[in-house]
């Protein structure tokens, strides 16, 4: 028996991936940071801390995003809103400490039972 046989035998090479493409199938987070930016700015109105969270969210999809080379105009547009709803959130939480700070003896007034 002829032990050279396997040495001659043709190895397996995968077929190249066209240039720009993901090799996974997932899809770019083009507009994820768009839409997480549109959301941490209208959650600005209703919960000032959430808007700080997807405020991030939307500035690390739209790094994520130019990372990857998928850097669109949305994505920048989500990163601007997120950056907003960063500031809008710390600014509205700490109004909200100060104004729960001053009114603090007023609000313990208004729930006192005699």
């Amino acid at each position: 028996m002829d032990n050279n046989n396997h040495n001659n035998s043709p190895q397996f090479t995968p077929p190249p991936q066209p240039s720009g493409s993901n090799p996974y199938g997932e899809t770019p987070p083009n507009n994820h940071a768009f839409v997480m930016g549109i959301v941490s700015l209208v959650a600005s109105f209703f919960c000032a801390p959430f808007n700080i969270i997807f405020g991030f969210i939307a500035v690390a999809q739209a790094n994520k995003a130019a990372k990857l080379g998928h850097e669109t105009s949305s994505t920048k547009n989500g990163r601007i809103m997120g950056i907003i709803g960063i500031i809008l959130g710390i600014a509205f939480t700490i109004l909200s400490i100060i104004l729960v700070a001053v009114y603090w003896s007023q609000i313990i007034d208004a729930f006192d039972v005699y």
